[in-house]
């Protein structure tokens, strides 16, 4: 940070650009560990004002946020913020609505919160075991939920740990479509060898146990919110997204159960 900022600082005087830059990083996590855009907006709002801001205007969507800050004295700043990828981080999200809270209720110098914000970041993130061990847990439970058999549940859950450790390659993470029908077929083709081997009794319930595991049902739920809330235009783009992952899901597992049907059939 310069000298003039420095300066400003001391003598408790900031300018918009240091109030937006804080406020936005802020939001732009928010939104990126997995906030809604409703509280996204509202954060950056309440931000800006608490340091004096006389009028705040932000728009975001899920992968954008666009805020301009309205000084008493007439000055302004407006900035932009892409959102790449996102990803649910609980621990970070929660520490990111306890900062934004002492914020309002202190407002401390912005370079001390974008540091804050830093940190946050660092927060350790989920171990992959951990993640694979849950995926596991929630493929084997569903299958026997829905009506399978402890082997069926067995199955489902290699297949659930074998899954989560799939996402963890870089190839998987480039593209959410394409990751859902990579992930699709991956979970089809090992449901039909397994079951032909022997390893699981009813294709059907193993198949259900490890599709819960990539239907974007918390995506189509949050896109429903969103536009509860009012937010029309992020609601409308996270329920066709969540749309096509549903295609790509149905035909990842289409294609995996036709290519193993025709390479059984084959070689009975």
């Amino acid at each position: 940070m310069n000298e003039q900022i420095q300066n400003r600082q001391e003598n408790g005087q900031y300018s918009p650009v240091d109030i937006l830059s804080a406020a936005m990083d802020i939001g732009q996590y928010l939104l990126k560990y997995g906030s809604e855009v409703h509280r996204v907006e509202d954060t950056v709002t309440r931000i800006c004002r608490a340091y004096g801001a006389e009028r705040v205007e932000v728009w975001a969507i899920d992968s954008i946020i666009n805020a301009t800050a309205y000084m008493p004295n007439g000055d302004y700043s407006t900035q932009v913020r892409r959102i790449s990828s996102s990803s649910n981080h609980l621990a970070r999200l929660e520490a990111l609505n306890q900062l934004s809270r002492e914020i309002c209720a202190s407002t401390p110098p912005p370079s001390d919160v974008i540091n804050r914000v830093r940190e946050i970041r660092k927060l350790r993130p989920v171990h992959p075991l951990l993640r694979c061990v849950g995926g596991a847990l929630g493929a084997g439970a569903f299958a026997i939920f829905f009506g399978g058999s402890l082997l069926d549940g067995a199955c489902s859950a290699v297949i659930g740990f074998l899954m989560s450790a799939l996402t963890h390659l870089k190839p998987i993470n480039a593209n959410a479509t394409m990751r859902s029908f990579i992930l699709s077929f991956f979970n089809g083709t090992l449901s039909s060898v397994f079951c032909a081997v022997g390893f699981g009794h009813n294709l059907d319930k193993v198949a259900i146990g490890t599709i819960m595991l990539v239907i974007p049902g918390m995506a189509f739920c949050n896109a429903l919110r969103d536009v509860m809330y009012g937010d029309t235009a992020s609601g409308t783009m996270g329920f066709s997204k969540a749309i096509v992952c549903a295609l790509m899901v149905v035909l990842g597992y289409f294609a995996a159960f036709l290519l193993c049907n025709n390479i059984f059939a084959l070689l009975a």
